[in-house]
C-alpha cells in the first residue's frame, strides 16, 4: 500500500478493520478490506509549529486514535468516527511514544524532555499519564535521562521504558521506579546498539 510521505508507526482498531499510520507531518487512514487509503490528513493548527508524528495508539474501545506531537508538546485526540481532531492534551516537553495499558485506559506517553532553545522548549524528561478516557493528563512520573519508547508488560502491573542507554523499569501501581537495565552502546563489547541508542522496545507476551 502506497502511502508516501515518511510512514514511522502504524496501529490497528481491535476489529482490524481500519489502520492508522503516523507519517511525520501527516495521518493516514487505510481500510483494510479493500488495502486503500482513505484519508491523508494534516494534523495542523494556525499557530502551531509543523507537527512530528511518528507513534500512535489506538484506544481501547477503537473510537480514538492518540497521536503524540512531538514539534508541538502535546498528544492529538483523533476521533475515528469524524476523522477530526477532537482534544489536544499538553503533555512534557518533545513526546515520542504512546502506549495504554492492557488492562485499562490508561496510556503512558514519553517525553525525552529538552535543554536548549529557551524556556519556551525546554523542559526535564519523563513519562505523562494519560487517562483515556477523560483525554487529560494525571501525572508525571520519572523514567530515566532520556526516555523515548514504553512498553507494558502483559498484565499491565509493570512498564519498561527504553532510554538511549537503559531500560527503566516502572511499577505501574505507585508510578515508581523500580528498577533499570544497562543496555550496551555502540562500541561496547557485545553490543548491537546503534546510532543514538534504543530505537523501540517490546515486551514479550506470556
Amino acid at each position: 500500500i502506497a502511502v508516501g510521505g515518511n510512514p514511522q508507526q502504524v496501529a490497528f482498531t481491535p476489529d482490524g478493520s481500519t489502520a492508522f499510520v503516523a507519517a511525520r507531518t501527516r495521518l493516514m487512514v487505510i481500510d483494510v478490506a479493500s488495502a486503500s487509503v482513505t484519508d491523508n490528513l494534516v494534523l495542523h493548527e494556525s499557530g502551531e509549529f509543523d507537527p512530528e508524528l511518528t507513534r500512535l495508539a489506538v484506544s481501547p474501545d477503537g473510537s480514538a486514535v492518540f497521536i503524540p506531537d512531538t514539534n508541538n508538546d502535546l498528544v492529538r485526540v483523533f476521533d475515528v468516527a469524524t476523522r477530526s481532531v477532537v482534544a489536544k492534551i499538553p503533555v512534557g516537553k518533545a513526546p515520542t511514544d504512546i502506549e495504554f495499558s492492557p488492562v485499562d485506559n490508561t496510556a503512558f506517553v514519553t517525553h525525552y524532555g529538552r535543554t536548549e532553545g529557551g524556556a519556551q522548549f525546554e523542559g526535564p524528561p519523563g513519562i505523562t499519564v494519560v487517562d483515556g478516557a477523560a483525554r487529560a493528563a494525571t501525572a508525571t512520573l520519572e523514567a530515566g535521562s532520556s526516555p523515548r519508547w514504553v512498553s507494558f508488560n502483559p498484565t499491565g502491573t509493570e512498564a519498561y521504558v527504553a532510554n538511549e542507554d537503559s531500560v527503566v523499569v516502572i511499577d505501574v501501581a505507585s508510578g515508581n521506579r523500580v528498577g533499570a537495565i544497562s543496555v550496551p552502546q555502540s562500541g561496547d563489547a557485545g553490543s548491537s546498539v546503534y546510532g543514538e541508542g534504543l530505537l523501540s522496545i517490546a515486551v514479550r507476551p506470556q
